[in-house]
């Protein structure tokens, strides 16, 4: 995680309904300070705060997905930003 500029998650519930309830993933990289993407699917929606600490997307929206990489990708200080708001997130759920 120490090399990577955000953290990236696409989490779908399965047939039977079943879905991550509180992934240990996406806190770890809050912690690490990385701004997060992925899934509205289980609990991801109780860690990840939408356009604060990272951003979520419906399940199965591919294109959204790589539309929020790009915009990491390409703006680095908003990645490392956002990145921090998960940090201090986390701190404060610990």
């Amino acid at each position: 995680m120490s090399e990577s500029f955000c953290y990236i998650q696409h989490c779908i519930t399965n047939k039977l309904g079943q879905s991550e309830a509180s992934s240990v993933s996406l806190k770890e990289a809050h912690a690490a300070g990385l701004p997060i993407i992925s899934t509205l699917s289980g609990g991801n929606a109780e860690i990840v705060i939408h356009n604060q600490t990272g951003f979520l997307v419906p399940e199965h929206d591919i294109k959204g997905m790589a539309e929020y990489m790009l915009t990491l990708y390409n703006d680095r200080d908003l990645a490392k930003k956002i990145g921090n708001n998960g940090k201090e997130h986390y701190k404060k759920k610990k």
